[in-house]
């Protein structure tokens, strides 16, 4: 009884910690963009009423700040109920670190197209790409890694792109990064300590490389297993795109991302983590430009059979790149913050058509966590 009354004391909690924290970032988003909000009318009215039946007391902010750039949609959720009831639902956090853990992926999405393991770090012992330990670390960066131009060093266990560096190849068996830096086991040491990996730089597609050449931009593709059916489907996309220069194409690195609809054309703006819109960035024209984005359907099918290997969680935005013969690859699995502000700042509602069955399945499963409901 005591164990399961403070499961639920810690979800109520996290509700309440969402709807500050979000409380904060629309605040900001209608600085940063000087919105003048509307009075109350009939749409924001069904809006609330819609919202409200969920048994949290909302303001009409979500609705009056999402409704600027993708329309009157009564299925516009509320970032907080998102981070607060749905994510826990559909996204269980015992089981987040490992699917997430880009040391995983070698062994959980094997089938896939994915970057090439060099070498990886796992809780400080290094390994190979077939995950036997190694030990002597310059060695297999000279020789085992001087094959390739460029390679990617990241943290497996870090998001939004933090500690993501670009090494290039300047010489035989010498590599450097942005400032200099030499990658060798030192540097590794110092740096990062463990839980990190070494993998080969994608070479991406013609089409994305358009957008910016120095970062490689990834398409962000939501699915959602149905909880009435089972059936799993591309509910969500935008592609993101780094800021000239940067390596990484996160919207908090600098980028900025661009809707992507069901028929992979992307939108005539591009925004980012404020709701700042642009429709010329790196000098790319969106507003009078037709893209679509190649192989759009097979990027689906391909997040589709990613989707179902991650089999405890029912909601899932996967980052997939395009290579230089237009196939999809993995670069990541993000299953905790979910991120909603991406797809309604640029497409509407997060969830679309599914909101309705999301919401009654979560909301109902809340109850369930909630400290009132334990039979004292």
């Amino acid at each position: 009884m005591i164990k399961s009354y403070i499961k639920k004391i810690i979800k109520k909690k996290r509700l309440t910690g969402a709807c500050k924290s979000y409380c904060n970032l629309y605040k900001k988003i209608i600085k940063q963009n000087n919105f003048k909000l509307s009075r109350i009318d009939s749409d924001v009215e069904k809006w609330l009423e819609k919202w409200n039946r969920y048994g949290i007391k909302i303001n009409s902010l979500p609705y009056q700040i999402f409704s600027k750039y993708v329309g009157d949609d009564i299925n516009i959720i509320p970032l907080e109920i998102c981070a607060g009831i749905v994510e826990p639902i559909l996204t269980p956090e015992i089981y987040v670190a490992y699917y997430t853990d880009k040391n995983s992926f070698d062994i959980i999405y094997n089938d896939f197209l994915r970057p090439k393991t060099l070498l990886r770090n796992i809780n400080g012992i290094y390994y190979d790409e077939y995950y036997s330990p190694v030990t002597d670390i310059d060695n297999i960066i000279k020789y085992n890694i001087n094959n390739f131009d460029k390679v990617i060093l990241k943290p497996t266990k870090e998001a939004s792109g933090r500690g993501v560096q670009l090494f290039e190849k300047k010489s035989s068996f010498k590599y450097t990064n942005k400032t200099g830096d030499i990658l060798d086991k030192n540097f590794l040491d110092k740096n990062y300590k463990n839980n990190f990996i070494l993998q080969t730089a994608i070479k991406q597609s013609q089409f994305s490389s358009i957008f910016n050449e120095s970062s490689l931009n990834t398409l962000r593709v939501v699915t959602y297993r149905s909880i009435k059916t089972g059936k799993i489907n591309v509910i969500n996309c935008i592609m993101r795109i780094g800021a000239k220069g940067n390596c990484i194409d996160n919207a908090h690195g600098g980028g900025m991302f661009v809707g992507v609809d069901s028929n992979g054309k992307l939108g005539k703006f591009v925004c980012n983590w404020l709701g700042e819109t642009k429709t010329i960035f790196n000098n790319i024209d969106f507003e009078h430009n037709d893209y679509f984005v190649p192989n759009f359907e097979e990027i689906c099918k391909f997040a589709v059979n990613v989707s179902e290997k991650i089999i405890h969680h029912n909601l899932i935005a996967l980052d997939i790149a395009l290579n230089e013969e237009n196939k999809p690859v993995l670069i990541e699995s993000n299953l905790g913050g979910f991120s909603a502000w991406f797809f309604q700042f640029t497409n509407g509602s997060a969830f679309g058509e599914y909101t309705d069955e999301i919401m009654e399945y979560c909301y109902n499963k809340y109850l369930l966590l909630r400290p009132e409901t334990i039979i004292k």
